[in-house]
């Protein structure tokens, strides 16, 4: 089995970022109406993004369980409206899904462990 950083499973890694990944989403689609809202809501997928790893537990996880949530909720509701607006802030916040699983795919299919620490001589 492999492990994470600090010795933590590879799946154990990979369920708490999945889970952060669809309360992180759920947020941001209660909240993407607003101008901060939106900027919060990309400015957590970045930092979140950014700061895992690129493995398939890392961003994929993450980004997948985002994406699952977004699409969700273009879906109607029960009262037919919808929870995601046809609206600048709602496409913006469609925008993302496309960009974070490239973004978090494009790392794995790459094979890159992460940002390089090193300099380069």
């Amino acid at each position: 089995m492999s492990t994470a950083r600090r010795g933590v499973p590879a799946p154990v890694t990979a369920v708490v970022l999945a889970v952060v990944g669809l309360l992180s989403a759920l947020a941001g689609v209660l909240v993407h109406a607003d101008w901060w809202g939106t900027a919060l809501t990309w400015a957590v997928l970045a930092t979140v993004l950014r700061a895992s790893s690129s493995r398939w537990w890392g961003r994929p996880a993450f980004a997948g369980a985002w994406s699952l949530v977004i699409v969700w909720s273009l879906f109607p509701r029960a009262e037919g409206d919808f929870l995601v607006a046809d609206t600048v802030a709602g496409w913006l916040l469609m925008a993302t899904v496309p960009v974070a699983l490239v973004v978090a795919f494009a790392g794995v299919l790459r094979g890159s462990r992460g940002p390089r620490t090193g300099t380069a001589a």
